[in-house]
């Protein structure tokens, strides 16, 4: 008998080592990761982020060109469109 609880404690032990090692492999990898990510974030945010600012920005203003060469354009049709009328009406 005292050798069965003997077995029954060294397999019990061998599995809260698994376990406790498992346990430290993932809080390992969580700060790994939460290291790595810290200095890349600034790094995102000093470099990366105002180009990419700048970016947006510039395609804005260039959608605003455009909506307004779009505008003239529509304007100069309706213009040509009531000369024709009048053209007509004459």
């Amino acid at each position: 008998m005292i050798q069965l609880k003997e077995i029954k404690s060294k397999e019990y032990m061998k599995g809260t080592r698994a376990f406790r090692a498992q346990l430290y492999v993932y809080i390992g990898m969580i700060g790994f990761t939460a290291i790595c990510s810290v200095p890349a974030y600034f790094y995102y945010m000093k470099y990366k982020a105002p180009t990419t600012q700048k970016k947006r920005e510039d395609e804005e203003e260039d959608r605003r060109q455009r909506l307004e060469q779009l505008y003239h354009i529509q304007e100069d049709i309706a213009k040509k469109m009531e000369l024709k009328k009048k053209e007509s009406i004459i």
